[in-house]
């Protein structure tokens, strides 16, 4: 744990524990390896004997190796941080020992850091923290190398001191531990078995590592052969440390995990046997040898073992050397039990090591414990063949073990086996060890193992009880192995030494002989029972036998009977059973016939009754539980006695008794007559005497009482069918069964006409009418229900054969067929009753191949949509097995093909309408058939019927199918783009040219919120949203085009049909109506035979009135055909028995406020159980026959919810008590702020306004005007006190004139609406706020505007902003904030997109909020419709923050946001539990490029805190980011999907009145889409394959590629349509701005990025977000002077003429007039000059700086000229100079006729007069 915890701190990264003994698991390749190495050591300690009941009762079956998942935890710390933590980690001295530093440590402590280094580097390579060539990684690989070698050179230098004795042997390795625990630790180190590094310099240096250690493990091996050498030429001053012979004890050092001082002996059968518990002799032979030598041999021998991790046949051929030729018998024992765990996979190894076994034993063959040494090693061996056995398989398909192992080597151990049994060593623990050696053999080689079952069964005997315990747990293995169980079972009751009752033997052994016995051994007893528990379990054969006997003794030693009972109880929980009462039923007929056969008295059988579940009850209530079997087995074996004691206790004349259970008699009886068994003639007597005699009837009367219970005997009958090739009473085979009711049905008619099958009935008399054949197989699906496991399923199964056999060519009726298929749809997964349920269906498939027709065929047709999804499910591979195929799939693949290839002609056009194929090589040639038959299918055609059918396709196979859509949908054959270039929405968006298809992905998004592979599912949903997009980003209700509406009332005062319709009554609605039979038929086909049940009993209550009845002709002919079956036409007696039997559904009273709380219970049962309540209030009678089916399904509630309250309010006025109750608890409860189950609100809010479309019907009809004005709820007022006026317009009184309201129900309508608001219905919350004002003020009036101190907004008033600000209604928020407070302002400021005033005004609010409030911000909920002043206040003040917040961001003042969370973070920690303060955070993060932002205590770990409808969708995208910039698959793949996935789900549950939010929510779908496609250009593309938007788990390249401009060509085309959808709608597609900013930078395609800022900049602009369009150009400013004037693109200088449309836009004309003539004068391309032209011309115009001639000469006449060689843009040009010259003349013309140019020229023209005008003084100079 030390290196996971210290790089864990250094990396932020934590994984599993990388040195625990589970770690290895994470590697495929040493999983199975570990668990042997594991497993040998604790082998015993695994199947640890306990003596208490519960552990001696415990049944354990072989499970399969427990994977650890290798998903890693992740926490993420900032850059800097990490990278200062991992320098410090490299400065630690300890890692930078130099190679005179390490000659003062010790070799233990030496190779401790090797395995710290290792797992560091391990989680650096996992983590992906650390680059290619990083420094890091070159120097902790250079420290593990630096070591590796000093290692080396000291086993070297002490290999040469031992060879030129400079030093002795017991200094030869001085070390303060144990080396060969360091080995252990480094060698185990997960770094030397990762499959493979994508890494490639680390690769190499992993091999180098590994080339290191194979050089060290040749050294050991060396220094071994010195100190063997060593020990034979050993000097005589050295015996005085020799041991002695009892000192070394062999198998305590082979078996170390075995402590033989804490064993006890335990022997409960002998007092004295004579036996020890442990062995002290000692026989090895190593006299001589020093005990330090010795110590040192057999370390060094364990240390080379640990190289099997690392070097596995290098170390075996080390290991195998050494053992030739080592001389010493304890050390050669250590070396080949290590060869023995770790055998090769060759067979030359396996021989070699069997005969090294065999020349051990022949060795030590006069040693008891040399031969005892030898079984350990044989068991060793074995052991490791099973493992390899179970690892991997051969390309054959062979388990390896068999054909690596000859004959000859089987031979010899078997001998080695056979020798072990015959060795008397008085240890337990060595014999149980031989129990395991013989199980493993008869494993590995069955062939050759039967000499082993006489052995095996001999130890029955064994003294010990611990041996006969293990035993009888082993047992199992002889039944597993090998068939005829009953020889086997019966090899074993002769063996196990007591005498019991038994029923199997030849000669049956009955109560009394094992009375007469007298006492016997108990512990025998116990393990005898043990064992048959275990049989039992494994074997069906013997099943019954083995309860029959444990039951027995149950009833003879009532000692047995605490230990007897809790094997019941573990028999049951193996076969899954949920309890033993309920396993014991299905026993119970066998178990009961064994018993009367046995003659075990019957009154011990009622002592025993709580075995069977009957633990207080009176024992006449256990004896009718059993009678219908007990009885029939007594009157066959003529037991008078038994007879008359079960007359007793029943209180009633024998005769009566058989008279009450003839059905049951008489069926079993004729059986048993027309069988084979020894019973026939029994039967035969008592058919026609003893039942006579004993009933006191007479034999008309018997065949009377058959005639009128015949249906009975029938069912009888199909009880008792068994899939046993020789079966015994009481059940029969398929044969005589189907032979029995031909006789039991025709035997009374005449069939000299009969020209059918032998089995085939010609029913006269109509007993396999479809109504009741419908009974026959419900309930044979009740008893198939019943049975736990399969091997009880199938006998009931076959009751469905036998069933089949009798109809004939009755068995295509549309009704039995469907219900045979459904029965064996639900089965057919389970692969030990496939075969059988193929059987069923071939056999159904003949009958409609003989009875071939036009209505056959069509029914036929339509059950293939159902029956193949099913059968192609069981061709997947399993993941549970390990990606193979569930068991033999030849059956399923035939029937397959009957259904297909092999098909009718009539049927191809239903074939062509199955769902594709996946491309498994089973289904190939079906495959291929199919898609020739579907050719004429376009993609997009079979994505439309696969959406259809995915309601009734299997949850794996629905997946698949959509996955394999999706493939099609990212190559675009689904949804096919148009042309973005021409920007029209209507030819590039689907909404409009493919409506089709996006109704069928949105109804995708409901089925996949239901799914039970939702997780999986809506990842791969998410692509098809995005791709689809949306319809008008300025719609106000979100309308999926063709969707169908669920009941909707369009209610039209001009037709008045439709109201008659409507009201006519206030029961349910025919439509309604029809929905509920549809839904009827589907549940049918419900897995659940109580849904079934309940379902068919409602149907013949509705199809038994005459409503019901005539909606059943608006269906189609088969489903009328299907339901019909359950009428009999007009049955008033029937409705009556059927409401009565509505009893037993206890409905609990409306009063109980727990029935309405929505918390602690799931959503189905709340609702269900409500309905049902309301229900029993209601009138009508189909809603009451419903009860029963609301109680169960939630689906049928839903749909009645509605109808239940309009039935309820047609017959209660307003004042009634149930009015109110209903009203207060829908008002406290339901709408009510602290109930957090939105459905529930909605729900109700739905049926509210179905109630209100029926006040607002009956008003609009009652109304003289109703032609003329359409119906509202705000033509009449709504209060209790109507105007007499208003009501005198009726022309008669209607029940809902007595409504005090529109809803019925009084509630505050301000509450409905807050409840309305809340689920995101938005135009119910308007409404809702409409009523209450109208309500409130008499009008439909706002209410005045306050203008007081209060600075908050009046509670409808707020519900009114959320609304409006919820829908595309831009107009709205000016008419309802009309006074003066700031939230006001704020809210309009925020419409308006004027951020920075929403700042300021923010800004003020929180600096006049009290500091002491901020203590209380997080966390602060409402909890309710009534919440303290205090409470609202810290509320308020907290959204204040965030608020503030979110202007800061809007207005793009990125770094001061960053400073303000720090702050606030740090003046109250506990926001950082707070998820929209969080989300807001990673948004900024995110937007700015800040990788390294995170938290350092999640807020994840406390759910609780974190709020329930708030997705942390820009944490998943910051994630994502961050991964995609560091290549971290595991990282991107579980936040991308895990971020999908959630979306989705907030679809599937959102309003579609929340317009706002839909939109917001596909686009960030198309936000991850866009994610996909970047991860596979910048770590998985290439050249030849183009990208995707799926991220997949194969490998990828660690250095990210730069895409070029045609690899993001796909990416570009998607921006534009979305640019195209959102129709530049900022408030949309501002975050996709951002985003796309930063995934181009991590892309790093700077061309792609400087054109996305130009146009970035140009959106905001347009946006009047100045600030964002500022940082926008500045950026791409930045980025190009960093270029050469050659290099700098052309984008450029159109930044720079964006630049000063920016400030033109801002006010600041002169400047941007000035950069205009900046551009003109620097930008030489003449192509985008004619727009500077343009532009400043029109500028100097509007602000009048320059005059008209230089306006039009030098700007505007320029850009027309430059122009003409373009003529895209000549229109425009010439636009703007034609406008101008226009205004230039129109301003001109508007001078000349103004007044004050008027009075110029006439003040011109009197001027001019004047001066022509001779002066007086000239005239006067002219007369002088």
């Amino acid at each position: 744990m030390i290196p996971e915890a210290i790089f864990s701190i250094c990396a932020g990264f934590s994984s599993s524990a990388i040195n625990s003994a589970n770690a290895s698991q994470l590697f495929d390749e040493c999983k199975d390896f570990s668990k042997l190495l594991l497993e040998s050591e604790n082998w015993v300690i695994k199947d640890e004997l306990g003596y208490s009941v519960e552990a001696l009762s415990e049944i354990s079956t072989e499970s399969s190796t427990k994977v650890i998942s290798d998903k890693c935890n992740r926490a993420h710390l900032p850059g800097h941080i990490q990278q200062q933590l991992l320098d410090q980690l490299m400065e630690f001295e300890g890692f930078m020992a130099s190679n005179e530093q390490l000659e003062k440590v010790d070799l233990c402590t030496l190779v401790y850091r090797c395995s710290l280094l290792c797992n560091l580097i391990h989680c650096a390579l996992l983590s992906r923290a650390i680059e290619e060539n990083s420094l890091f990684l070159k120097e902790l690989f250079g420290h593990v190398t630096g070591i590796i070698k000093y290692i080396i050179s000291m086993v070297m230098k002490k290999h040469e001191e031992l060879s030129h004795g400079l030093t002795s042997v017991g200094s030869a390795f001085e070390t303060a531990g144990s080396i060969l625990s360091s080995f252990q630790t480094f060698l185990s180190a997960p770094i030397f078995r990762l499959r493979s590094v994508s890494n490639r310099a680390s690769s190499v240096l992993i091999k180098g590592v590994t080339v290191l250690l194979d050089e060290l493990l040749v050294e050991f091996s060396q220094l071994f052969s010195r100190l063997s050498s060593s020990a034979n030429n050993s000097d005589s001053e050295n015996t005085s440390k020799m041991l002695p012979i009892s000192s070394v004890n062999l198998s305590e050092d082979l078996n170390p995990f075995v402590d033989h001082k804490s064993v006890v002996d335990m022997d409960f059968d002998m007092t004295d046997s004579g036996e020890v518990d442990s062995i002290t002799a000692s026989g090895s032979g190593s006299i001589g040898i020093s005990s330090r030598l010795l110590e040192w041999k057999l370390e060094l021998v364990g240390v080379i073992s640990t190289f099997f991790s690392v070097s596995a046949p290098h170390t075996w051929e080390i290991l195998y050397n050494l053992v030739e030729k080592e001389s010493d018998v304890k050390v050669s024992h250590a070396i080949l039990l290590n060869l023995c765990q770790n055998i090769s996979a060759s067979s030359k190894s396996l021989s070699s090591v069997v005969h090294l076994i065999f020349d051990m034993r022949e060795k030590c063959a006069s040693l008891l414990l040399g031969s005892a040494d030898c079984l350990t090693h044989v068991h060793a061996l074995l052991r490791t063949l099973m493992v390899t056995r179970d690892v991997g398989q051969n390309t054959d398909g062979k388990l390896q073990a068999y054909n690596e192992v000859s004959n000859e080597n089987q031979d010899i151990l078997l001998d080695l086996v056979t020798k072990g049994t015959e060795i008397s060593i008085t240890d337990w623990f060595f014999r149980i060890m031989l129990i395991d050696c013989i199980t493993h053999f008869i494993h590995l080689f069955p062939d050759g193992a039967q000499d082993m079952i006489g052995h095996f069964l001999n130890m029955l005997h064994d003294t010990d009880y611990r041996v006969r315990l293990y035993l009888a747990r082993k047992m199992v293995v002889l039944f597993e192995t090998w068939e005829g169980h009953d020889e086997l079972f019966r090899d074993v009751c002769s063996n196990i030494g007591v005498k019991m009752v038994q029923f199997s033997s030849e000669i049956p052994v009955k109560s009394r002989e094992v009375l007469a016995v007298g006492p016997q051994s108990v512990p025998v007893i116990e393990t005898v029972l043990i064992t048959l528990a275990h049989l039992s379990v494994h074997s069906e054969e013997v099943e019954f036998e083995c309860a029959f006997m444990i039951s027995a003794v149950a009833a003879i030693q009532p000692s047995q009977r605490k230990l007897e009972y809790a094997l019941f109880d573990s028999i049951s929980r193996k076969l899954s059973y949920a309890s033993r009462s309920k396993y014991l039923d299905q026993l119970m007929g066998p178990i009961l016939f064994r018993w009367v056969a046995c003659e075990v008295s019957l009154v011990s059988l009622v002592k025993v009754q709580e075995m069977f579940g009957f633990d207080t009850a009176k024992p006449k209530e256990f004896i009718e539980h059993i009678c219908p079997w007990l009885l029939s087995f007594l009157i066959l074996r003529g037991d008078a006695a038994g007879l008359n004691w079960i007359s007793k206790t029943l209180l009633q004349p024998l005769s009566a008794v058989i008279k009450g259970y003839f059905v049951q008699i008489f069926g079993l009886c004729i059986a048993a007559k027309n069988g084979t068994g020894p019973e026939k003639d029994l039967a035969e007597t008592v058919l026609y005497e003893s039942l006579l005699q004993l009933g006191e009837i007479s034999e008309f009367e018997r065949d009377d009482l058959i005639r009128k219970h015949m249906v009975s005997i029938v069912g009888v009958l199909l009880t008792v069918s068994s899939t046993a090739r020789q079966s015994e009473l009481p059940y029969f085979s398929r044969e005589i069964l189907a032979r029995t009711i031909k006789q039991v049905v025709d035997g009374f008619m005449d069939t000299a006409d009969d020209d059918s099958a032998d089995t085939v009935v010609i029913d006269k008399v109509n007993i396999f009418r479809a109504d009741r054949v419908f009974k026959f197989l419900l309930a044979i699906h009740q008893q198939v229900t019943e049975a736990g496991h399969p091997r009880h399923m199938s006998h009931r199964l076959f009751a469905i054969e036998v069933l089949i056999d009798v109809l004939g060519h009755r068995v295509v009726h549309y009704s039995t067929c469907f219900y045979i298929i459904c029965i064996v749809g639900n089965y057919i997964w389970r692969q030990p009753l496939q075969g059988q349920c193929c059987n069923i269906l071939s056999k159904l498939l003949v009958a409609f191949n003989a009875n071939s027709s036009t209505e056959t065929v069509a029914v036929l047709g339509t059950q293939l949509q159902l029956l193949v999804p099913k059968l192609i499910t069981c061709c997947l591979p399993n993941d549970q097995e390990g990606g193979r195929l569930n068991g033999d799939l030849s059956k399923v693949l035939s029937l397959l093909r009957q259904l297909t290839v092999d098909a009718d002609p009539l049927l191809y056009d239903y074939i062509r309408d199955l769902e594709p194929l996946p491309g498994l090589d089973c289904l190939k040639d079906i495959k291929v058939f199919h898609a020739s038959l579907s050719d004429s299918y376009a993609s997009r055609d079979q994505f439309l019927k696969f959406v259809h059918r995915a309601p009734h396709l299997p949850a794996e196979l629905f997946l698949l199918s959509l996955r394999t859509h999706h493939k099609k949908l990212l190559s675009g054959e689904i949804i096919c783009r148009g042309d973005v270039s021409v920007g029209n929405a209507d030819t590039v968006s689907c909404w409009r040219s493919d409506p089709d298809v996006v109704s069928a992905v949105w109804t995708l998004v409901g089925l996949c919120s239901s799914s039970s592979v939702a997780n999986e599912a809506s990842s791969v949903l998410a692509d098809f949203i995005s791709r689809a997009g949306i319809s008008d980003a300025h719609q106000v209700i979100f309308d999926v085009p063709n969707l169908t509406q669920k009941h909707s009332l369009q209610l039209q005062s001009g037709s008045t049909s439709k109201e008659d319709k409507l009201c006519s009554d206030y029961g349910i609605s025919d439509d309604i109506l029809l929905d509920l039979l549809k839904l009827l038929k589907t549940y049918l086909s419900d897995g659940s035979v109580e849904i079934i049940e309940v379902t068919s009993r409602t149907l013949k209550g509705i199809l038994s009135t005459s409503k019901g009845l005539n909606s059943l002709q608006c269906l189609d002919s088969l489903d009328r055909s299907l339901l019909m079956v359950h009428s009999r036409g007009i049955n008033t007696q029937l409705v009556e028995q059927t409401l009565l039997g509505m009893d037993k559904y206890s409905t609990v009273p409306l009063e109980d406020s727990d029935i309405w709380q929505t918390d602690g219970q799931p959503y189905e049962q709340w609702l269900c159980t409500l309905v049902s309540s309301l229900i029993s209030h209601c009138d009508d009678i189909i809603l009451r026959l419903c009860r029963s089916l609301v109680f169960l399904k939630v689906e049928a509630a839903e749909l009645l919810l509605a109808s239940a309250l309009v039935n309820i309010a047609g017959n209660m006025d307003s004042n009634s008590g149930i009015c109110g109750l209903i009203s207060s608890k829908v008002e406290k409860i339901i709408f009510c702020d602290s109930n957090y189950m939105m459905k529930s609100v909605k729900l109700f809010l739905d049926a509210l306004n179905v109630v209100r479309s029926f006040y607002v019907t009956e008003r609009a009809r009652a109304s003289p005007y109703n032609t003329r004005a359409s119906p509202s709820p705000y033509n009449t007022p709504k209060d209790g006190s109507r105007s007499a006026r208003s009501k005198s317009r009726s022309p008669a009184a209607t029940p809902s004139s007595s409504w005090r309201k529109v809803y019925w129900l009084s509630v505050d309508y301000l509450v409905a609406a807050r409840a309305a608001q809340r689920c995101s219905c938005d135009f119910a919350t308007l409404m809702y706020v409409e009523l209450w004002c109208e309500e409130q003020f008499n009008k439909l009036d706002l209410g005045p505007p306050d203008f007081s101190q209060q600075e908050s907004l009046a509670p409808h008033i707020g519900l009114l902003v959320e609304a409006f600000t919820h829908i595309n209604e831009p107009d709205s928020i000016y008419g309802i904030t009309l006074a003066n407070e700031v939230a006001s302002q704020i809210i309009r400021y925020e419409h308006e997109g004027n951020w920075s005033s929403a700042l300021e005004y923010y800004d003020l609010l929180v600096r006049s909020t009290p500091k002491e409030n901020l203590a209380n911000f997080a966390g602060t909920v409402l909890t309710g419709p009534s919440v303290s002043s205090k409470a609202e206040e810290n509320l308020l003040n907290w959204k204040m923050h965030k608020g503030l917040m979110r202007s800061l961001q809007k207005t793009g003042c990125s770094h001061v946001l960053d400073i303000y969370s720090q702050g606030l973070t740090n003046q109250k920690a506990c926001l950082q539990q707070d998820s929209e303060f969080v989300d807001i955070q990673y948004e900024a993060a995110w937007r700015a490029g800040n990788w390294d932002f995170s938290f350092f205590v999640p807020y994840s770990s406390q759910p609780s805190s974190r709020s329930r409808d708030y997705c942390l969708f820009n944490e998943n995208l910051h994630s994502c980011l961050r991964a995609l910039q560091n290549g971290d698959s595991e990282q991107f793949q579980g936040k991308l999907s895990h971020s999908k996935m959630d979306l989705v789900l907030a679809l599937s549950n959102a309003s579609k009145e929340s317009t706002k939010y839909i939109h917001s929510t596909v686009l960030k779908l198309q936000m991850l889409d866009h994610l996909s496609m970047a991860w596979e250009l910048r770590w998985k593309f290439c050249p030849d394959q183009a990208p995707k938007s799926n991220v997949g788990t194969e490998e990828f390249n660690l250095v990210p590629a730069v895409p070029k401009r045609n690899q993001l060509e796909l990416l570009s085309k998607e921006w534009n349509f979305i640019l195209c959808q959102t129709e530049r709608n900022l408030d949309l597609f501002e975050p996709f701005l951002a985003f796309r900013r930063g995934l181009l930078k991590i892309l790093g395609s700077e061309e792609h990025l400087i054109e996305h800022l130009f146009q970035s900049a140009s959106a905001l602009r347009k946006g009047l977000r100045f600030s964002l369009a500022a940082a926008s150009l500045y950026e791409l400013k930045e980025l190009c002077c960093h270029r050469d004037q050659q290099t700098v693109p052309s984008t450029y200088f159109l930044s720079k003429l964006e630049e000063a449309k920016l400030l033109r836009a801002q006010g600041q004309h002169d400047m941007a007039i000035g950069l205009g003539k900046y551009i003109l004068k620097n930008h030489t391309d003449e192509r985008n000059k004619s727009d500077v032209y343009r532009l400043v011309g029109k500028w100097l115009a509007e602000t009048r700086s320059s005059n008209s001639r230089t306006i039009i000469e030098d700007y505007l006449n320029h850009s027309v000229a430059l122009d003409k060689k373009y003529m895209s843009r000549q229109c425009r040009t010439h636009f703007h100079l034609a406008h101008y010259t226009y205004n230039l003349f129109k301003s001109y013309e508007e001078r000349l006729s103004s007044n004050e140019w008027q009075a110029a020229l006439r003040l011109r023209k009197y001027k001019v007069a004047e001066l022509t005008m001779p002066s007086i003084f000239d005239f006067k100079l002219c007369l002088s």
